[in-house]
Parts: structure tokens; C-alpha cells; sequence
């Protein structure tokens, strides 16, 4: 998938009382990992009806955030609206 002309990869699952999703951003090396025991990260937002990982909030609040002005401005880590983003 793109988003503004970068591309993402990512991998969502769900069973009952478990869900996972990751998207990455290769090109800024950034990665955003969510693990939960609850259906509600994935099925709620029927994630593959579509290939759109924006049909989530939680990887759109990842995506939405400036996330290249952060890292240049605070260094590799950093915390905002309670995502932690982090270049390795």
C-alpha cells in the first residue's frame, strides 16, 4: 500500500480475544507494532475488506504523525499521543 508516496507494508490477524496488526515504513525505518487481547485491533475495522490500513485509527494516528520531523528534533526516540516511534 501507499501513503503520500511512501510505502507501507503491513500484517494484521485476529481470533477471538486476540488481535495483532504492524505496519512498517521501510523507507524511514520505522516500524508500529500493536498486540492486544481483544478482537477489537482488526475485525472491528475489517482490515482486509479492502487493503486499506487507514481503515484503522490506531495505524493512522501512526501515519498522521510527522513522525521524520520528530526523530530529527528528539533524537532516535520519542513519545507522542501515546505512540512510541523509534528508528533502529
Amino acid at each position: 500500500q501507499d501513503w503520500r508516496g511512501q510505502r507501507l507494508a503491513w500484517h494484521y490477524g485476529w481470533w477471538v480475544g486476540d488481535s495483532s496488526l504492524i505496519v512498517r515504513v521501510p523507507e524511514h525505518r520505522l516500524t508500529f507494532v500493536l498486540l492486544a487481547n481483544s478482537d477489537g485491533l482488526s475485525r472491528k475495522f475489517d482490515l482486509g475488506k479492502d487493503n486499506d490500513v487507514r481503515r484503522s485509527p490506531f495505524p493512522r494516528t501512526f501515519l498522521d504523525i510527522s513522525a521524520e520531523d520528530l526523530l530529527h528534533r528528539h533524537g532516535s526516540v520519542e513519545v507522542h499521543a501515546g505512540l512510541i516511534i523509534s528508528r533502529r
